[in-house]
């Protein structure tokens, strides 16, 4: 084993901080954990790796699902104090670097690890080359690029949180963090080789005092950077209400933060998720519910090219960035308003964007039945479904991107 074990920097020394954010995150995270691992079948005589294994619980519960006869490596870069539990060995071991035994493990699990890491991609082929034959590979991840508020006292407690979410944006950033892994993760396990991938979203409310966002007195000085994340909402997590931070800290420290294509936005007319905090959390829920079904680089295809069609330049700046950091082809982007000359675009994704353009650009006839019809021999009844809502959901938000966002 390497010795030299290396922590990314975002998370901290091995103090009382650090393990207090593994115990929090284990009360929030581990009943969806637990469930989640369960369906993959896990049982007697299963032999499980456990990779980031956080404060235990989840190890300590895999243990006593293979016993008598199975058994769980648990690994982590710092020491971790193991329940005792027959089955159940822990390892200092760095997933980069250390060795890592080869067909050894019938289910390997790594929860909010795989995204701190900048090599992840061949972390995850060495995960993948650990699995024996027909193993499962289960990875619980964060997309943590939008936590909204969903109550908040007044506009000035929303900007302290949006100020927060930026200066937590910029130190993830830094860190090399992946904060959009979640909605990468699947696509990623396909390209490793992987068969029967299949991504499940979960989306759920933490009010200040749970686990997920603990109450913090205010600092007494400057705070470390690396610190922020503790307060970090996670993927379709939605804070009640936000961290009572001092206004000046973080502005101070990082200044405004960026529109989503760079540069800052124009003030809005109304600031709609503060004044009707209900409408627009279900908003948020109805567009991520409504892609579910889908593969995200075509959701945002889809999405970039209603709001080309209706000329919502806030939500080309959001969704063009969001599909270049799931992968997609800068040229296939440039091509995308003329798709139907291009050589680019499958025939999936051509009915899918003929389908989004006649429901943007409704005319007396509606929806042609060739148009639909075409999309309905690409796509099954259940992803139909959801690219008509993902094209519903979109139209709604560049209307109130127009809006709400004046032109400079």
């Amino acid at each position: 084993m390497n010795t030299k074990l290396r922590r990314p920097s975002v998370l901290g020394e091995n103090d009382a901080h650090n393990s207090e954010q593994h115990r929090l995150l284990g009360l929030a995270l581990d009943p969806l954990t637990t469930r989640h691992l369960a369906g993959t079948g896990v049982g007697p005589g299963w032999r499980c790796l456990e990779v980031g294994a956080g404060d235990g619980g989840v190890a300590a519960w895999l243990a006593r699902r293979v016993a008598p006869s199975g058994s769980v490596l648990a690994t982590d870069i710092r020491p971790v104090p193991m329940p005792a539990v027959e089955g159940l060995e822990f390892a200092l071991h760095d997933i980069v670097r250390d060795p890592l035994p080869e067909a050894e493990f019938d289910l390997v699990h790594v929860r909010l690890v795989l995204r701190l890491l900048p090599e992840r991609l061949a972390v995850l082929d060495r995960l993948v080359r650990a699995l024996k034959p027909g193993g499962v590979l289960r990875i619980d991840e964060f997309d943590a690029t939008d936590a909204p508020a969903l109550s908040v006292p007044d506009p000035a407690a929303h900007d302290l949180y949006r100020a927060f979410l930026d200066a937590k944006a910029q130190i993830m950033t830094a860190g090399n963090v992946d904060m959009a892994w979640g909605s990468k993760a699947a696509r990623a396990m396909r390209r490793a080789g992987l068969t029967g991938v299949s991504a499940h979203c979960h989306y759920e409310e933490w009010c200040a005092g749970s686990p997920g966002l603990p109450p913090h007195p205010a600092p007494a000085g400057p705070v470390p950077p690396r610190r922020d994340d503790r307060r970090a909402a996670g993927r379709g997590a939605r804070a009640a209400r936000p961290p009572r931070l001092p206004r000046p800290l973080l502005r101070d420290l990082f200044g405004p933060g960026p529109a989503p294509g760079g540069g800052l936005m124009t003030a809005p007319r109304i600031d709609l998720p503060a004044v009707a905090p209900d409408v627009y959390g279900a908003m948020a829920n109805l567009t991520k519910a409504a892609s579910a079904h889908l593969d995200p680089l075509l959701a945002e295809l889809v999405r970039i090219r209603v709001s080309q069609i209706n000329g919502c330049a806030f939500c080309l700046r959001l969704h063009t960035r969001a599909a270049l950091d799931a992968g997609e082809n800068e040229t296939r982007l440039h091509e995308l308003a003329s798709w139907r000359d291009s050589t680019l675009f499958t025939a999936a994704e051509r009915a899918a964007l003929a389908l989004a353009e006649a429901m943007t650009s409704l005319g007396p006839a509606g929806v042609a039945d060739e148009v639909f019809t075409a999309a309905r021999e690409h796509f099954a009844e259940t992803p139909l479904a959801h690219l008509l809502w993902t094209i519903a959901a979109i139209n709604a938000w560049n209307r109130i991107g127009i809006t709400v966002f004046p032109p400079k």
